[in-house]
Formats: structure tokens, C-alpha cells, sequence
């Protein structure tokens, strides 16, 4: 049985490859963190967001110079040789103290690294019903690396639209070509790796931050095992390799400075640095860092000892030159595509969703209703609050300062808020993406809190004397958090079926994309995969090909501009894609209404044919499941 768990876990492929760049991509962030100065945990962290930056960077100027793909590791490496030598300079001009060892806190954080691995990879394979990522990155990495440069969207089939909006997408792109550069077989690997390496560093340095408080740090372990279970943005995000892992890793690492930072202006300029690497996630994260910075300039020059402007100029200056390839497209506009633009330009929120969701965000509501107001796992922060003003406000009153330590950890969320009061971008009424930036303040936020309620030197006097009440009210906390981990991983499933089937299951579980690939070549064989497909959408959708097979890039896009200059010239759909070769159609996500409402300009003419697809005399079959439709496009020879 424990070969049976080694294999599924570690030995099979693609596991063993995405173990293998987890561990290098750590010991090139290490490199880059020694060269901070900073301790392992905390400068591992630091020089996983510098070497995805320089990745990125690198990316931004060979692909539109189109310099051979040859010399991309070598420009990562001096782009990252470049930003340490800055940072050391102007943020950590001392090294950090060395630590003795601490047997407690590596033991809790070896268990939630183990914890980790387990459940991000158990999607070894890409899944664009998960994540778009999965199926516009590996894809676009290996048929880059095969060409020798980094495609550019006039190459691709697709031509500008919807599709073509992840040409825009960095986080972990650059990552994936540097991945590709060091001799990865297949991307997928190397993007997985990315994610769970992120996520590992995230909490890693954030129980570095309690690690001076062992309840606290252990609080924090069991809250994130919690959240796991019954937060599903916290489960997506950090359970699972979804991207925007720069996002939240630079939110964990302005956290950490924010409270635990060496020094009061060495603390403000950690957080300010750490956060100016956000752009490389999302476009707004150049906001959120703007936020940060100043708030963090704000209070070191109202409340600090020395005003010395320079750092800040030059953290304001990478900021801005980190940023000069969104600003550009934002001037420019390349696309109606091009990120957020899309969404802000067809959703709308009144002031009352803008104020609901604002308090959904935060905890405060449950559910983006007034009447939502429950006890959650993310709002228990707010009864610390209540318990600090409690225990510590007196202190507070006489230490003004203390109050500035309490409550820094807020800014995290009062970013993401500044930017939809300032904007009105938010991505639904009862969730907001720009929160990523904050995942792990919910979790982790108690429990730094109770710290400074409850202080050590209490609990340590406590565990001492009542070790056998606390060992028998922790057998009673097993049962509950045991039957309801039990119940996620569906035990019964176990007991019915033995370890090997089960995980033969668990590491299988429906892909949308596959399901629907398996039933094309059971049906038709290679003619299918010589085809090309026209995509109505790509989540799921655009990991068909990896299971499918064929060219990936020399498909279509509906909503492409390719297709809608055709389309003012084709009275009928069929004869659209008459002018295309006959291509088969992927409508990859919910019922046919769901493309019609979108349906303007030339393209509104064939929203009959789409709602009554499956009565077209061109259709010679339709593959289905769940909700993913695959029309089989008769051609004009066909019989």
C-alpha cells in the first residue's frame, strides 16, 4: 500500500517531474534570497517573486523582438542579478540575523509543505474548467520553444480575441519558459510546480512570522486546515494550482514585513518591495502596490525618525518600470480583449452590489445580502479585534504606535477596496479577484491576534502544567476534524474499493476537456484530430487539445476579429465556416443561451442556428458531457 501511495503521490509521471521542478525552482529562489541577505524561509520567498519578475521581463522584451528563445535563461539571470543588487542596497542594507534552529516550527511547517503537495497535485494534469491558465500556458510555452521564439498572435490561428487575451498573461508564464529553457519535457509540469512552490513559500513565511508564539503558529496551522474544508476561495486559490500565485505570495510577504519586518522603516520598505512585484500577476496589482506604497511612505514619514526619500524614489521607479508594458496596453488598447477591459466593458455594479460585496470581501457578510450576517470562518478576525480592544486598549492608548501594529495587517484589504472605490472593478457581486492579494488574512489574521491577547508566557505556563487536558481535548478535536476530512476525501470510497482504486479515482476525476476528447477518438479516430476546432469558449475548453491532440494554434476563436470580418459577409453560419475549412465547433460551458446573450454587431444573425444547433442538417453529431457540447461539422464531400 505505501509503494501504491509513493506512486500516485511522487513516482508517476508527470509527479515525478513537477517534484523535480519544485525543488529547483525553491534552490534558484534560495540563491536569490542569499543574495538578499535574508534568512532561508523569508528570502526563498523574496527570490521566487524576483525570479518570476525577471522571467517575465525577459518574456516582455523577446517576444516582441523576437530574440531566440536560446538566450532566454541568461537574460533571466541578470535581470534577477540586477533587482537583488537594488534591493540589498536600498531595502536590506543588513543581513539578517542568524536563528538557532527550531525544531517546533519546522516540524509544522514540513506537515503543511506535505499537505501542499498532496492537494495540488492531485491535478497532475491541465484543466481549463479549473484554470485557464492550464490550457493557454503549457501549450503556448512548447509551441514556442519548438519555433525557437515566442509566438506572437499574427502566428497563431486564432487571431485577436477572446483566445488571444491570455497572450497578456504573465504570473507564472515567464516561470514556464524558464522551466522550458532548463530542459523541461512538457510546461504543464513546470507550471504545476510554480503553484505549489508558491504556495508552500506563502504559508511557510507567514508561520515564520509566529514563530516567536507556538500556540499561535500551531492556531494558524489548524485555521488553515479549516479553511481548506469549508472556504472554497481559500481552497481554489491555495489548494489548488489556479495561478495568480505572485498575488497572494506578495500579499503573505507584506504580512510578514508589516509585523515581524527588522526594523521600523526596514518592515515598511519590505512591504513596499514586496508588494511592487503585483503587476506581474494582474495589471491592477501595479494599483494595489501603489496603495501600499503609500500608505507605508504615509507612515514612515509621520511617524518615523529618519526621512530619507531615496529608497522610496527607487521603489516608485521599479514599480513604474515594472509596470510600463500594462501601461502601454492601457494607452493603447490593443484589444477590447485585453484583461479586465472585457469584463469591465459588459458588467456593471450598482452602489448598493459595490457596498454588499465590499462587506462580503471583508468578512463582515456572508453572502452579499444584508441578512447574511453570520459567524464564519472569515470573519473570527473580528472577534479578535474585540478581544485586542478588550485586553490591550489601554495599552493602546498610551502606546499610539501599537495601534499601527495591530492593525497593518488590514492594509492587504484595504487595497483591493481603495481600488473598486476608486475603479468599480470588481468580478461578481459575491466574490472579488483583487482579494487573491489578502488570501491568507483570514487564516492567518486570529491567530496573530491571539498572540497579543493571550501573551506566551501564559500559555507556556499552561501546556506545562496541564499537559494531559490539553492531549485528551486534542484526541476529542481529532474526531470532528477527522470525519470531516474524511468526508472530503469521500472515505467510503476507500473502504469500497481499496487504496489502489480509489486513488486510480481521486488522481482521474472528470476533466471536461478529456472526457469529451476520449468520446471524439472513440468515435472518429485521427480524422478528428486533423480538424480544426472554433472554441465558443475557453473555460473549460482550451485543455481539449492536450488530450485530443493536433495544433493547438491553428484553431479558431468565435469571438475572434478573424471571424467577425467573415462573419459580416455570411448570411449563415455554416457558410462562415465554409470560409474557415469546415471547422468543428467546442461549446464548452453551460446551455446554448449562454453564447447567444453575448452574441453583437454581424454575429447576432446566427443566434437561431446556435440555440437549435442539434437540428442543423450540417451537424453529423453532437459529443456531450455535463454541460460541454462537441459538434461534428458535416463537409460539403461528406457523405
Amino acid at each position: 500500500m505505501a509503494m501504491i501511495i509513493l506512486d500516485y503521490f511522487l513516482l508517476n509521471e508527470p509527479q515525478w517531474a513537477t517534484a523535480g521542478f519544485v525543488l529547483l525552482f525553491y534552490v534558484l529562489s534560495a540563491l536569490a534570497g542569499r543574495g538578499l541577505g535574508r534568512s532561508l524561509v523569508e528570502g526563498s520567498a523574496f527570490g521566487f517573486l524576483i525570479l518570476a519578475a525577471s522571467a517575465n521581463l525577459s518574456l516582455f522584451i523577446f517576444r516582441p523582438l523576437g530574440i531566440p528563445t536560446a538566450f532566454f535563461g541568461f537574460s533571466v539571470i541578470i535581470f534577477t542579478a540586477v533587482i537583488v543588487w537594488i534591493l540589498r542596497r536600498v531595502v536590506f542594507p543588513k543581513a539578517a540575523e542568524k536563528e538557532s534552529f527550531d525544531q517546533f516550527y519546522a516540524a509544522v511547517v514540513a506537515v503543511m509543505v506535505l499537505i501542499l503537495w498532496a492537494g495540488n497535485i492531485l491535478h497532475p494534469f491541465p484543466d481549463a474548467g479549473f484554470s485557464s491558465h492550464h490550457g493557454w500556458i503549457p501549450p503556448y510555452m512548447e509551441t514556442s520553444f519548438e519555433a525557437g521564439h515566442f509566438l506572437l498572435i499574427d502566428e497563431m490561428g486564432f487571431g485577436t480575441g477572446l483566445m488571444t487575451s491570455f497572450y497578456y498573461v504573465t504570473d507564472l508564464m515567464g516561470m514556464v519558459a524558464l522551466g522550458m529553457w532548463l530542459g523541461a519535457a512538457k510546461a504543464y509540469p513546470v507550471f504545476n510546480a510554480g503553484s505549489i512552490l508558491g504556495a508552500m513559500l506563502a504559508f511557510s513565511v507567514l508561520m515564520r512570522a509566529l514563530k516567536h508564539n507556538r500556540l499561535a503558529l500551531l492556531a494558524f496551522f489548524v485555521m488553515s486546515l479549516v479553511m481548506f474544508r469549508y472556504d472554497l476561495f481559500f481552497r481554489v486559490m491555495l489548494g489548488g494550482n489556479l495561478s495568480d500565485v505572485i498575488m497572494y505570495l506578495s500579499g503573505a510577504l507584506v504580512l510578514y514585513y508589516l509585523v515581524r519586518g527588522p526594523g521600523f522603516m526596514t518592515a515598511l520598505l519590505g512591504a513596499t518591495a514586496a508588494s511592487i512585484f503585483l503587476v506581474f500577476s494582474r495589471h491592477y496589482g501595479a494599483f494595489l502596490s501603489g496603495v501600499v506604497m503609500i500608505t507605508c511612505f504615509a507612515t514612515a514619514w509621520f511617524h518615523g525618525r529618519k526621512r530619507d526619500l531615496k529608497p522610496w524614489f527607487i521603489l516608485g521607479f521599479l514599480l513604474v518600470a515594472f509596470s510600463l508594458r500594462e501601461i502601454y496596453y492601457i494607452v493603447t488598447q490593443p484589444t477590447p480583449y485585453y484583461p479586465g477591459t472585457w469584463n469591465l466593458g459588459r458588467t456593471s455594479f450598482s452602489f448598493s452590489d459595490l457596498f454588499l460585496g465590499a462587506l462580503t470581501d471583508w468578512g463582515i457578510l456572508t453572502g452579499s445580502k444584508l441578512n447574511s450576517l453570520n459567524i464564519d470562518w472569515k470573519n473570527i478576525y473580528l472577534i479578535g479585534l474585540l478581544g485586542l480592544a478588550a485586553t490591550q486598549g489601554k495599552k493602546i492608548w498610551r502606546q499610539h504606535r501599537r495601534f499601527l501594529v495591530y492593525l497593518a495587517p488590514l492594509l492587504v484589504l484595504v487595497a483591493p477596496l481603495v481600488l473598486q472605490m476608486v475603479t468599480g472593478y470588481r468580478t461578481s457581486p459575491s466574490h472579488n479577484k483583487s482579494y487573491i492579494f489578502g488570501a491568507l488574512f483570514f487564516a492567518w489574521y486570529p491567530c496573530y491576534l491571539f498572540g497579543f491577547i493571550v501573551p506566551v508566557k501564559y500559555w507556556s505556563e499552561r501546556i506545562a502544567t496541564h499537559k494531559s487536558a490539553l492531549a485528551f481535548v486534542a484526541v476529542l478535536l481529532v474526531v470532528p476534524l477527522g470525519y470531516s476530512l474524511g468526508d472530503k476525501l469521500q472515505a467510503s470510497r476507500i473502504i469500497e474499493q481499496g487504496p489502489g482504486q480509489y486513488l486510480q479515482w481521486a488522481f482521474h476525476k472528470d476533466i471536461v476537456d478529456r472526457e469529451i476528447a476520449e468520446r471524439l477518438l472513440e468515435a472518429k479516430g485521427q480524422e478528428i484530430t486533423d480538424r480544426p476546432v472554433m472554441y465558443f469558449y475557453y473555460e473549460p475548453g482550451i485543455t481539449l487539445r492536450h488530450y485530443l491532440g493536433g495544433e493547438f494554434f491553428k484553431d479558431f476563436d468565435f469571438w475572434s476579429d478573424p471571424v467577425l470580418e467573415q462573419s459580416e459577409s455570411s448570411a449563415t453560419l455554416y457558410e462562415l465556416l465554409a470560409r474557415f475549412g469546415y471547422p468543428n465547433l467546442y461549446l464548452s460551458i453551460g446551455g446554448k443561451s449562454r453564447y447567444v446573450e453575448f452574441l453583437a454587431d454581424s454575429r447576432r444573425k446566427y443566434a437561431e442556428e446556435i440555440k437549435n444547433i442539434e437540428r442543423m442538417p450540417w451537424v453529423e453529431r453532437i459529443i456531450e458531457y455535463k454541460n460541454a457540447r462537441f459538434v461534428v461539422v458535416k463537409k460539403p464531400d461528406s457523405k
